[in-house]
Order: structure tokens, then sequence, then C-alpha cells
């Protein structure tokens, strides 16, 4: 004869399921009183043409975007006394929504043309745009500590971006 009571089995399912549904609650739960704060972001630079020209991405966890195209420091950027064409095309780049510049105490030799240049331009554009600058100096070594940081370009800030960031050449 069958018997159609509750079993132990079923009172440990329903145990089981009660157990893993309250957990489930107090997990996901916020309270009213104690509403996550707002990280919010350190005022970064920003080029109101970027979102407009081109794709962005995140500029690593620090909640930043960039745009998919940066200007690099070498090239007609890195050449002496070439401020005729320099200038005009770092100008030109923040025009079009490039958000993201870099440049090393390498580029440019001794004088560091390339970081010339771009202080130049960062002078009057420098809410625009990150600026990565290689920490090494013209021999290639990385520095000990962050205090240990060449003085970077004729803008007037120092070390490397804005926000650290590891960037791979291609």
């Amino acid at each position: 004869m069958p018997d159609t009571g509750t079993t132990r089995r079923d009172l440990f399912k329903l145990g089981a399921a009660t157990a893993a549904g309250l957990i489930a609650t107090r997990l996901g739960a916020t309270s009213a009183e104690d509403p996550p704060a707002a990280k919010r972001l350190p005022e970064g630079p920003f080029n109101p043409a970027t979102a407009a020209a081109m794709p962005t991405r995140n500029l690593g966890r620090t909640g930043h975007l960039v745009g998919l195209f940066s200007l690099g420091g070498q090239a007609a950027i890195e050449k002496s006394d070439n401020e005729k064409v320099a200038i005009p095309l770092i100008e030109r780049a923040l025009d079009l929504g490039v958000n993201y510049l870099d440049t090393s105490a390498r580029y440019g030799g001794e004088a560091r043309w390339s970081e010339h240049y771009f202080g130049q331009v960062m002078k009057r554009r420098r809410k625009e745009a990150f600026r990565h600058q290689d920490p090494r100096p013209h021999g290639g070594r990385f520095p000990a500590a962050a205090g240990d940081f060449p003085e970077a370009a004729a803008d007037g800030s120092r070390g490397p971006l804005a926000a650290p960031c590891h960037e791979h050449h291609g």
C-alpha cells in the first residue's frame, strides 16, 4: 500500500531549497539605508570630438574612455626643427577626436623634440587628451620609483599618463 504522506527525502529537499533561497536573497540584497557608494572618477581630459569620431575603449581600470586611434610622437614629430609640420599634425589629431598621445624622452634625441612639440600644443589643449610619457630616459632605463621620472614635456606635467598604463607598440 503506497504511502502518500511527506517523506524524509521531501523534507530534506524543501529545507535545502529554502536555505538556498535565503542565501541567494541575502547575497543580492541591498539596504535602502545603505546604498552602494557611487565611485566618482577623478577628472580627466575630455575631447568632445572623440565619441563621435571613433569607437572608444576603457583606459585600463580608470573608468575613462580613449579613442581607438592615438597619436605617437615619432616620425615627423621627433624630427629636429620641424615645428611647422609637427605642431599642425598634433593640432589636427586633437581636432579629429584623438584623445591619447604617446611620447618618450627617447623620441627626438637628446633635445627631446617630440616632448617639445607635444608640450607646445598641450599648453593650450591639456584638457583634451591623455598624454602618455614613457618614463625611460634616453638610456632606456626604467625609473626605480615614481619620483624618479624625468621632467616631462614643456606643458609642465610630470611623469607618465594621468593614470598609469601599459601600452604595446605594434
